[in-house]
């Protein structure tokens, strides 16, 4: 999962593509296995982008974002927040979370 910087941050949270963001922080143990929940199905969703943001390195975009605890999840399409989940996701939860997303993605293709 790519660590992202304030550009490419800005980049993928603005996309007509679909992105999830991860705020984390290196001390947090709980983000170290959402990464790993992550790489569990990026192979399901190979049109997704995952990145992480280190809310320690970055606390103006976890502020902007309301960033309270971590890890959380928002998932991001066309520049809007569209989706958002705090703490540990089961792999189950994350799957359903962008099965979700994909069809807000497929709704606004049609419009």
């Amino acid at each position: 999962m790519t660590e992202a910087d304030r550009e490419y941050f800005e980049e993928v949270s603005s996309a007509k593509a679909l992105c999830i963001v991860v705020f984390t922080a290196p001390w947090c143990g709980f983000c170290h296995s959402m990464e790993k929940v992550c790489h569990s199905v990026m192979g399901d969703f190979p049109q997704v982008c995952f990145c992480r943001i280190d809310i320690d390195k970055y606390k103006d975009i976890a502020e902007k974002y309301d960033i309270m605890s971590v890890p959380t999840t928002l998932a991001f399409y066309s520049g809007k927040a569209i989706k958002r989940c705090t703490g540990l996701m089961k792999k189950s939860e994350l799957f359903e979370m962008l099965k979700e997303c994909q069809q807000i993605q497929t709704a606004d293709s049609l419009i």
